[in-house]
């Protein structure tokens, strides 16, 4: 009986494909092992250079010599023969192995270095991509259908004729994009490092972008009519250029989602240094902002968004013609308001109007617990509403003086708010150290409520009714530090300050600058202290 048991099973083993190491040294011995090679092989490719168009079968591994060697290696040159992708990797939908590209170092693609194809799942991973080139995507270009893993690559100066100066994902993916670095990728017309188009949901996790460049939107990453998320968590951009719109990011008519993160020296053409936001649906939260620049609108973010969120980023030393930090304007009818809550805005500079914050078109934003220190413009060094912008201005912390020979001088106005019909309600701030305060239209309709001025010259002009509706004059908040003669400031505020417990009710907005819950008798301005 066990002799028979025995038998059976090694009858049975012959029938199970046992997966197989392919070991190439050249051109030939690749293009023949990929040709023989089944789901669950590995192609591994040894240090050299490998000339030709190759195509990975669903379920293989062709890798570098890097990624099969215990002590490592030297990742295999391939670079095509013609006009077509170096390397095509297909994937299969239900086969239990993925497709892997790994350890390669690609150049020299006139038409991608790698396409993605397939609806199963794929990995490309530890590659190098330099000097590649195609229509879309120059380094790799996907309108794949299944799950994509994208993991550790280095994509230098490859460029795309239209979208994705090195990666290009189109279709209906799930695609992973992590720890990748790309560097001087351009592109002919949006996305110089990444685009994204199609149905796609996308995660990019600590990917790195420094000097991408595109010649219409988005230096580094463009997203278009792409309506399922693509999140952006702890991106870091730095030297993005756009000679249109979103000097490091534009999305059009797309869901978009950046947490953490930071961004410097970003420049667009037209609008939005850093982020630029049509239709659709953006959200930027903890992300740090410095030296984003635009021509005409938003230096740090221009929105158009159907909703955006904007909560707890800091905004630094942005600038542009109008919305030195950030300019929303022209929310759609079906949208939803503005929401610009907790966030610092320091030493941003508008030419015009708006040294933080210009808005117009819109129906209704709420601009709630923000820090706005030391900005600068023409009018409006905080912040101006356009007659056609009505919003909620409630607990923000507006800070501004100048020194000359050593002594204070308030030179800056705070908030601007235009049109005689402007609703628009100003509740609970505190404004520090302006020639003059907040600033309507004669004859205007703001409601100015419960807030409180202090080094402020003119408190307010052309508001009705401001000294009836709990407004205070030449009260010292007693902040932690104020000091803009070294553009310093800790606007939170010390345990005897009279702001404290002092703002009017009903409470507005629930939490503070730094997430702090307020409590049932809330404190003038940005910041909360713990209740008594």
């Amino acid at each position: 009986m066990k002799t028979c048991w025995a038998a059976a099973l090694v009858s049975l083993g012959c029938l199970v494909a046992v997966a197989e190491d392919h070991e190439v040294r050249n051109v030939d011995e690749l293009a023949a092992a990929l040709a023989d090679a089944e789901s669950g092989d590995r192609v591994l490719v040894s240090r050299g250079n490998y000339v030709g168009n190759f195509t990975v079968p669903p379920g293989v591994s062709l890798l570098g010599e890097p990624e099969f060697l215990p002590g490592g290696g030297l990742e295999p040159e391939l670079s095509p023969w013609g006009d077509t992708p170096t390397v095509v990797a297909l994937t299969r939908n239900g086969d239990k192995h993925p497709t892997q590209v790994r350890g390669l170092f690609f150049t020299g693609a006139k038409m991608s270095a790698l396409e993605v194809r397939g609806d199963g799942v794929g990995y490309v991973c530890n590659n190098f991509f330099e000097l590649n080139r195609g229509p879309r995507g120059g380094a790799i270009f996907s309108q794949a259908a299944g799950t994509i893993c994208i993991q550790t690559n280095y994509f230098s100066s490859n460029t795309a004729e239209t979208d994705g100066g090195a990666v290009y994902i189109g279709g209906t993916a799930g695609v992973l994009l992590q720890m990748n670095e790309f560097l001087r990728n351009g592109a002919g017309a949006s996305g110089g490092g990444l685009a994204v188009c199609g149905t796609n949901l996308v995660a990019s996790d600590r990917d790195f972008f420094m000097d991408n460049t595109a010649v219409q939107d988005g230096g580094a990453v463009s997203v278009v009519l792409n309506p399922k998320q693509v999140i952006m968590n702890r991106a870091s951009l730095f030297g993005s250029r756009a000679g249109r719109d979103g000097g490091a990011v534009s999305a059009d008519r797309a869901t978009v989602i950046i947490l953490y993160g930071s961004s410097s020296g970003s420049r667009a053409g037209r609008h939005g240094g850093f982020l630029s936001a049509i239709g659709g649906a953006v959200a930027v939260g903890a992300h740090d902002c410095n030296s984003a620049t635009a021509a005409e609108f938003g230096g740090g973010v221009y929105s158009e968004a159907s909703t955006l969120s904007c909560q707890g980023n800091g905004w630094t030393s942005c600038s542009a013609r109008f919305g030195g930090g950030m300019a929303v304007r022209t929310m759609p009818a079906s949208g939803n308001p503005p929401l610009v809550q907790r966030n610092t805005f320091k030493q941003n500079r508008a030419a015009k109007d708006g040294g933080a914050l210009y808005l117009a078109d819109l129906k209704e934003a709420r601009i709630e617990n923000n820090v706005l220190f030391m900005n600068t413009a023409g009018i409006g060094d905080g912040m101006v509403l356009e007659p056609s912008a009505t919003a909620l201005v409630d607990h923000n912390t507006i800070a501004h003086i100048e020194y000359r020979s050593g002594q204070p001088l308030p030179a800056a106005e705070a908030l601007r708010v235009r049109g005689a019909g402007n609703t628009t309600r100003v509740v609970n701030n505190l404004i520090a150290g302006h020639a003059r305060g907040i600033v309507g239209d004669a004859g205007g309709r703001v409601q100015v409520m419960g807030n409180d001025f202090w080094l402020t010259l003119l408190p307010w002009r052309d508001v009705p009714n401001p000294a009836g509706l709990v407004n205070r004059q030449g009260i010292d908040p007693v902040f932690v530090q104020f000091d803009p003669r070294r553009m310093i400031g800790d606007l939170h505020l010390q345990p005897n300050s009279p702001c404290r417990d002092a703002g009017v009710l009903p409470v507005l907005t629930t939490t503070d600058r730094d997430g702090r819950r307020r409590d049932a008798h809330p404190d003038r301005g940005a910041y909360e202290l713990p209740p008594l």
